[in-house]
């Protein structure tokens, strides 16, 4: 029998932007996008919108459903489809560790809820340190 969950009063509906990568590795290019959002789906607090539901969005929207996911579009889509939280984010080389930042931002109006930022010293531990110490831990918004 599976059980179901109550959903918290917080309850947060999140549309996650593809994250802006300047590193000029590929293998970051979707990875931590997926990341983020396996960790946030095991959140009670969060209903994370599904590339499904995007890639609809998107053709409703006259786009290219398998176009990347700008900030822009995604505060967008995150209006469209009367979600709460629109989540970005970042990730850059600075010598030879790495930036990673991400952004909660008020689907309708924008305004910036809450950041975070980690500086990684290895490419292998990016993905363990960013989702760990992200700010996706609570409801705390």
């Amino acid at each position: 029998m599976w059980l179901r969950r109550p959903v918290p009063r917080d309850f947060q509906k999140v549309v996650l932007a593809d994250f802006m990568n300047t590193t000029g590795d590929a293998a970051f290019e979707s990875t931590l996008k997926r990341a983020l959002e396996v960790d946030l789906t095991q959140s009670p607090y969060f209903d994370v919108m599904t590339e499904r539901d995007s890639a609809d969005t998107l053709k409703k929207m006259g786009l290219k459903t398998d176009m990347a996911v700008t900030p822009e579009i995604a505060r967008e889509i995150c209006e469209r489809t009367n979600r709460q939280i629109l989540l970005t984010g970042s990730i850059a080389s600075v010598g030879g560790e790495y930036l990673l930042t991400l952004e909660a931002a008020d689907c309708g109006t924008g305004k910036r809820i809450t950041a975070a930022k980690a500086e990684i010293a290895e490419k292998s531990k990016c993905l363990g340190r960013w989702i760990s110490s992200s700010i996706v831990s609570g409801p705390g918004w």
